[in-house]
């Protein structure tokens, strides 16, 4: 958390659509879905639609070690969630653009929204 000059904390919000919480939460384990939490924080929580996710960030943000990543990381993009994957040996790609293109998920938001100035 980043505070101003004066010691006051600033703080931001993520934007994290409502249609992958109720799909994601029903659907996923919770090793996947800490999995998913990762991506959702590389896309939505930087205003993007997609992100390329290597092995070594999904060990930075998550307490699992790198056999669980690459054995959930199938099973979370198997899971019929709106979102294309692509995994490959150092990591995967992620994106959200066929849901958002089709109506089914909203536009990220950008980044600076809510992060107090």
């Amino acid at each position: 958390m980043k505070t101003t000059e004066n010691g006051v904390m600033q703080s931001g919000a993520m934007f994290f659509p409502t249609e992958l919480w109720e799909s994601s939460r029903r659907i996923l384990g919770g090793e996947a879905w800490t999995l998913f939490t990762v991506v959702i924080e590389e896309t939505y929580g930087y205003g993007k639609l997609s992100a390329e996710i290597p092995i070594s960030r999904f060990l930075e943000l998550t307490s699992m070690s790198e056999k669980q990543i690459r054995k959930y990381l199938p099973k979370m993009c198997s899971a019929g969630l709106p979102m294309q994957s692509e995994i490959g040996p150092n990591g995967g790609t992620f994106s959200f653009e066929e849901g958002v293109r089709n109506g089914t998920l909203p536009q990220p938001m950008p980044r600076e929204f809510g992060v107090a100035k």
